[in-house]
């Protein structure tokens, strides 16, 4: 991006009336003027992650972008601010362009990063993690000098190093977070009270550990197994916690019945079904289980709805952009007629050039989120962002910095529509208390809020947040995966 004709012609002529400084009263409206476009180019350069893949480019272009902004605040003269300007816009250009370059030559290594980076390598394999950051910053700036095939060698050898990164992140941080519910369970008598899960997660701790050790084990697989461990020791904890709890209160088989069918009503009263205990507990549970699979096959044919509508939408907006084009033909050949059926031709084809303008929005958001990163929908004029990839420590609300780079693109998505009304709203799977994942959802969107807000991306009274906890799931929290598309932060862009 350069900066434009009209830009430098203002520079010239202000700098040759005000040849030293700025006046104390000088308005935004100049700021604005001068750095919008710079601002815009750092903002785009960060989301493409030229920062990591062209180095010293990018970190030239923000120090010159930076001396800039203070040299405008300190009140020097414009043929200084000038010369930042476009020396930052200059090394910006060339960060950008050598991205698509950094990608192809160092492919391999920015998937290593990646995997290590989710596999929380900076937390649980910091010393390693920090060797393959020096690695890949230097071949970084080996392709950003034109030293492709050097930069491929150091790519080489930091592979390497991201990868044991992450497998020692998996073992000393997953597994061993694992292997503290193992000592937990142990500590509370687990064994006395739920042998049969404790035997089963017991053997599935082992069975991690050894797929850990093998020399080609698959990260997914890693995970999965030892998540599978971590489900059965939580579970095996919380069917001990309940036995001793029903025999500290002496209760009998029948209250232990009567307390089980007490859970079960419950959720039959939160699916619209009717209890029905006199056919027994099997009947009542696969009506349950009926009922939700009906709201699935209606989940699904939502989807599929909402899918249509989509198709139509883009359909509809080709036929509106041909009639844009015929109105504009007609608006032409209307200077025999009167005033007033030209004025409202010519609100028709405003109508219709917003709603082409809304298409146009709804694409550039869409676009801009990764498959692992979310789903963007439009329900009416308003957009809805599933966000699944927003993460949070288990049980807290703290933003990680592993989530910055997918809030600035739902920082991004706001500024597309600067007057609409913000809805957070907070989800959380099946698993734990339903009063705890209630209030654990209502506090992470007010997380998101709050960033958002001191992030200046939208002004707090236009923001609000609420929780549902595990009430509204987009998937079975059955499997590890529909659970974590469940966790998620949803974002309704009310954009009328």
């Amino acid at each position: 991006m350069k900066i434009s004709n009209c830009l430098v012609s203002l520079l010239i002529i202000t700098a040759f009336f005000i040849p030293s400084a700025f006046p104390a009263a000088e308005s935004d409206d100049l700021k604005n003027t001068l750095f919008s476009d710079l601002k815009t180019m750092v903002e785009n350069a960060k989301l493409k992650k030229a920062d990591i893949l062209s180095p010293v480019n990018f970190t030239e272009g923000e120090k010159a972008y930076m001396q800039a902004l203070s040299d405008f605040k300190a009140g020097k003269s414009l043929e200084a601010i000038k010369k930042n300007i476009e020396q930052a816009s200059s090394y910006l250009k060339k960060a950008t362009d050598n991205i698509d370059l950094s990608k192809l030559t160092l492919g391999k290594l920015l998937a290593a990063r990646e995997d290590a980076i989710n596999a929380q390598a900076p937390k649980y394999a910091l010393d390693h993690f920090k060797e393959g950051e020096d690695l890949f910053a230097d071949a970084a700036k080996q392709v950003e000098s034109g030293n492709v095939t050097k930069a491929r060698k150091v790519a080489e050898k930091a592979e390497p190093v991201f990868r044991k990164a992450e497998a020692t992140a998996i073992k000393e941080g997953l597994l061993g977070d694992v292997k503290k519910l193992a000592s937990s369970a142990e500590d509370k008598d687990v064994k006395n009270y739920a042998p049969k899960t404790l035997k089963s997660a017991g053997k599935k701790l082992s069975d991690a550990e050894g797929y850990l050790d093998s020399a080609n084990h698959n990260t997914d697989t890693a995970k999965k197994k030892v998540e599978d461990a971590r489900y059965d020791f939580e579970h095996s904890i919380k069917i001990a916690e309940n036995v001793m709890n029903s025999k500290k209160g002496k209760m009998t088989n029948e209250d232990i019945y009567l307390d089980f069918e007490k859970y079960l009503e419950q959720i039959s009263n939160s699916i619209g079904i009717q209890p029905s205990f006199d056919k027994g507990i099997d009947y009542q549970i696969k009506t349950i289980v009926a009922a939700i699979e009906r709201n699935n096959k209606d989940r699904e044919d939502l989807n599929q709805r909402l899918t249509k509508t989509t198709i139509d939408y883009e359909n509809k907006s080709s036929e509106l952009n041909q009639q844009i084009t015929d109105k504009d033909k007609e608006i032409a050949s209307l200077k025999g007629k009167t005033a007033s059926e030209a004025e409202k031709l010519n609100t028709l084809k405003q109508k219709l050039e917003k709603e082409n303008q809304s298409k146009e929005k709804y694409e550039t958001i869409r676009n801009l989120f990764m498959v692992n990163e979310g789903q963007v929908l439009k329900d009416g004029n308003d957009i809805i962002l599933h966000l699944y990839g927003i993460t949070f420590p288990s049980g807290k609300s703290t933003i990680e910095a592993d989530n910055y780079d997918l809030l600035a693109k739902v920082q991004k998505s706001l500024r597309e529509f600067p007057n609409a009304k913000i809805v957070v709203e907070g989800h959380t799977d099946s698993v734990g208390d339903k009063k705890v994942n209630e209030l654990l959802s209502e506090e992470r969107a007010k997380a998101v809020t709050k960033y958002l807000v001191s992030n200046n991306s939208i002004e707090e009274k236009a923001i609000s947040s609420v929780g549902f906890g595990d009430s509204k799931p987009v998937a079975s929290n059955k499997t590890p995966d529909g659970r974590s598309k469940n966790r998620r932060i949803d974002i309704l862009i009310k954009t009328e």
